[in-house]
């Protein structure tokens, strides 16, 4: 199929590609073709010479056209993945009535507004161009997405952003490119002024791996050359904007109090609110609950001094997040409804739907299900029309939460199953972890003693490498469950004893280690109880889990 696709189904492509078969793997093959033209070709004898290769077709066909026609073709060879009619006009200078002309050659395919060309003739095209010299060409390219990208940033934040992100993402190819020849020129303002647009991109999309490398080579090139220090800064924060989705803690904070160090002395307030948002964020990842609140407190009033309608909307659904795990639950769900209502006046759905999914766990919490699972359900389909793929991994297993909390565990199964899948195919190994530590709680309460310790022992390990301490905490809780079932409630009381004293141990956790504890007391002699709990609250996490390495 990738061959197929290469080739774009021409007939002799997929007879010279064929013909490769008997001494190559297709894997192997589709590499080469990717490399260049030269390689789809053949010595059959009772071949026309010009059929002997792809090459051969096109220089016969390029021999046939004007000059006027060859300019254009090799021209519009800058474009990656198809163009738009004003696009050709103002990148290439090819007007509709020679569009239309090539189109007449079958040189190009029109379909809905879009031009596209056969990548195997771009190819042969691009390499006309290098002869021609394509250095103006590239810029005016380069130039024109850049600008279009920047363009975009009030789009993705307001009230168009699904028509914005779908013309991003139909631009994709081009937008890659362009990034590609700024970082190699060196147009470092120019980089700067499209990074939120991008970042946003990548964040709606879900693409953070393709995000951090994009950043990171915008980083790479900035140090090199010495660019703008204000440029590196906000690059700095979106390449830890990625990571942070991706579970590099550590980096992303590393990333971010870079960024904030640029920032600060420039006097970019815009740029210091995000970076201490972010940081605030992944700190509460990591448990430091207090220093993420006063950068998330802090980042807000910067939003607000500044009248950043977005950046307030963000922070406060974030501070909202920390403070449900701190059991302060009302406080919580003003911040995520003030949040929301931020959001619906810039008319950010993405944004409403994040608010929803908060204000779906207070609800929750609170014991108001039916709540719950409307809030959940509508944020949902909100992630679903955008396209969100974590959002949607998110509303899922919270929505298999709340069933499970009311006893549907063959729906809790399935909905966290379903998330799971599109945490682990995303890269967000927080949410691949989280979700095993449910899949856990679900097993357990279906006695599946075997299934469970797996589902903790795998998000003990992933948290662990995440140094995600709640998460860490809520696999020992589970564990801890699984000691007492199985006959060691000392074990499984010294581990409720180390859990229950760590600051960093959420309401939800604390609530369910509570109820272990109290069942322990029942079954534990009280000098045996009091000597355990004593010795636990002593332990530290890596003491914890050497223990329970085997």
């Amino acid at each position: 199929m990738r061959i197929c696709r290469l080739v774009e189904g021409l007939p002799l492509g997929i007879e010279l590609a064929a013909s490769w078969v008997r001494v190559l793997p297709c894997a192997e093959i589709a590499r080469e073709i990717e490399r260049g033209l030269d390689f789809l070709a053949a010595s059959w004898r009772d071949l026309l010479e010009r059929h002997r290769s792809l090459r051969a077709v096109f220089d016969y066909s390029w021999a046939l056209l004007g000059e006027e026609e060859r300019q254009a073709l090799a021209r519009l060879s800058v474009f990656r993945g198809g163009f738009r009619r004003e696009a050709a006009e103002e990148v290439a200078g090819v007007r509709l009535p020679l569009l239309s002309l090539l189109v007449d050659r079958s040189l190009l395919r029109s379909a809905a507004g879009r031009y596209e060309m056969l990548e195997v003739v771009r190819q042969y095209a691009a390499e006309r161009l290098r002869e021609m010299g394509e250095g103006e060409w590239r810029e005016r390219h380069g130039l024109y997405y850049l600008r279009f990208l920047e363009r975009q940033e009030g789009r993705l934040k307001g009230r168009e952003g699904k028509e914005a992100l779908e013309e991003v993402q139909g631009e994709l190819g081009n937008v890659r490119g362009a990034g590609r020849w700024a970082v190699e020129g060196g147009k470092w303002e120019e980089v700067g002024r499209a990074a939120e647009s991008l970042g946003l991109f990548y964040e709606m999309r879900s693409l953070f791996y393709e995000g951090e490398e994009a950043f990171r080579r915008a980083e790479e090139g900035l140090r090199r050359s010495g660019g703008p220090a204000a440029v590196l800064g906000r690059v700095l924060a979106r390449r830890a904007w990625c990571c942070e989705r991706l579970g590099r803690y550590q980096e992303a904070r590393g990333l971010l109090a870079g960024s904030l160090r640029i920032s600060r002395p420039l006097g970019e307030a815009g740029e210091v609110a995000f970076a201490m948002a972010h940081l605030g964020h992944v700190l509460y990842r990591l448990g430091k609950y207090g220093p993420a609140h006063r950068l998330l407190e802090g980042s807000l009033e910067i939003a607000r001094r500044t009248g950043d309608l977005w950046q307030m909307a963000r922070i406060l659904n974030n501070l909202g997040i920390l403070i449900s795990s701190l059991d302060r639950h009302e406080e919580a769900r003003s911040f995520c409804r003030e949040s929301l209502e931020l959001f619906r006046r810039l008319g950010n759905r993405r944004g409403a739907a994040l608010a929803l999914n908060n204000l779906g766990v207070e609800a929750s919490a609170l014991g108001d299900y039916p709540e719950a699972v409307r809030l959940y359900r509508e944020s949902l389909a909100i992630f679903q029309e955008l396209g969100d793929r974590r959002g949607c991994a998110f509303a899922l297993a919270n929505l298999g939460e709340v069933h499970r909390e009311m006893g549907e565990y063959a729906e809790a199964e399935r909905l966290n199953l379903e998330g799971l899948a599109v945490f682990q195919e995303i890269g967000d190994r927080w949410g691949v972890a989280n979700v095993l530590c449910n899949l856990g709680a679900i097993a357990q309460a279906l006695g599946k003693r075997p299934a469970s310790r797996r589902y903790f022992s795998q998000a003990l390990e992933m948290a662990v490498e995440l140094q995600a301490v709640p998460l860490i905490l809520e696999a020992l809780v589970g564990l801890s469950q699984l000691l007492f079932e199985e006959g060691k409630p000392v074990e499984a009381l010294e581990m409720v004893a180390f859990v229950l004293h760590h600051p960093a141990l959420d309401w939800q956790d604390r609530e369910r280690a509570g109820r272990l504890l109290e069942a322990l007391r029942r079954e534990v002699p009280p000098e045996a109880f009091a000597a355990a709990l004593e010795r636990g609250a002593r332990r530290t996490i890596e003491d914890v889990l050497g223990r329970l390495r085997p």
